[in-house]
């Protein structure tokens, strides 16, 4: 049967020179591709942006606000806690908070819609509780 060999001291930290600096330049060109994908994202920010807001829905008030706000804290949140430690989210995840989100704004898109044409045409009844009391008041005082 054969055992464990013992190795020479000047052999075993050889081998160790060799693992450590295997460690060393690992976690250097990882560094390097997690900078690049980072300036990478930097710079897709705008493309990314463009793509989710066609220019046709695009105004320039929200350009603004992309520019101003929204792009410089997406920028500083990459900066301060680095792209490796951003939270991320399944794509069950996401699925289900775009249905929502569309769901959702399909429903408003009608909403308003119905709102914007009662309005228009003069039909509109306002079915908030407070409208209603005062509807009723006011029926009451003419009685």
């Amino acid at each position: 049967t054969m055992g464990i060999v013992p190795m020479e001291p000047t052999a075993m930290a050889l081998v160790l020179g060799f693992a450590v600096a295997g460690g060393i330049v690992g976690k250097i060109r990882i560094d390097s591709q997690l900078d690049k994908f980072q300036n990478d994202l930097r710079i897709s920010l705008d493309a990314i942006m463009e793509e989710l807001y066609p220019s046709k829905v695009r105004t320039s008030d929200m350009m603004h606000r992309w520019d101003r706000v929204v792009k410089p804290a997406i920028l500083n949140e990459i900066s301060l806690v680095g792209i490796s430690n951003l939270k991320t989210f399944s794509n069950s995840s996401i699925s289900a908070v775009d249905k929502v989100a569309n769901q959702k704004a399909q429903s408003l898109r009608e909403e308003v819609s119905l709102h914007k044409e009662e309005t228009i045409r003069g039909t509109h009844v306002d079915e908030t509780p407070s409208a209603r009391a005062a509807a009723e008041t006011s029926g009451n005082q003419s009685q």
